[in-house]
């Protein structure tokens, strides 16, 4: 049975003055049939009013590894339509801040034919502007993988996705409970680490 590691995106934003770029995301292909794969990517930034924040890509781009570290292709993917995530949280807080959490969702698709190699490929998106917070500092940016498997596989694959959206925000001394629960369409056995974030690029 297969395992596969999820990479855990962060999500949370913190609210003052400052511009804001990307929160989080997350990568996820569903296997179509004759070695063609559709891919999503799913991108969150925020949008509360600012002057200089980073805007969605369009398009914005992939770039797929074989085994080896070569680069097989660099699919486009358009702008699709952007939409607003309700400001919601599980607890109330000692002040009503929704109406300053602004984060907006865009799931950008492209098709791929991926034909069986050994050791497969690595699906790679990678993006600057993090939002800065509590534990970011600036000019960092965000990496998001996925991992086609190679040959020898008995089925085409389809790679795990999150269930569900961690909170938009946090409140100081509140409880907090993120589910990073995950399925995967194949019921492949599903293994979370944590591991140090990628270092290397530039601004």
């Amino acid at each position: 049975m297969k395992k596969l590691v999820l990479v855990i995106f962060c999500f949370l934003t913190v609210y003052s003055a400052n511009c804001y770029h990307i929160v989080g995301g997350q990568l996820f292909y569903n296997c179509t049939g004759n070695n063609n794969y559709h891919i999503t990517l799913k991108l969150y930034r925020n949008c509360s009013p600012c002057d200089t924040c980073a805007q969605y890509g369009n398009p914005e781009y992939l770039t797929i590894f074989d085994a080896s570290g070569n680069v097989y292709a660099q699919p486009a993917m358009p702008l699709p339509p952007v939409t607003q995530l309700p400001a919601t949280f599980s607890s109330s807080c000692p002040n009503n801040i929704t109406d300053q959490v602004c984060v907006e969702e865009a799931d950008y698709t492209c098709d791929v034919n991926l034909p069986p190699a050994v050791g497969g490929y690595t699906i790679v998106y990678q993006r600057c502007c993090r939002t800065t917070g509590v534990n970011l500092v600036p000019e960092l940016g965000a990496t998001y993988t996925a991992n086609v498997p190679g040959t020898g596989q008995p089925t085409c694959n389809n790679s795990a996705r999150f269930n569900g959206l961690p909170p938009l925000y946090i409140c100081l001394d509140a409880p907090l409970r993120i589910d990073y629960s995950a399925t995967d369409p194949d019921g492949d056995q599903l293994v979370y680490s944590l591991c140090d974030p990628y270092d290397g690029a530039s601004p």
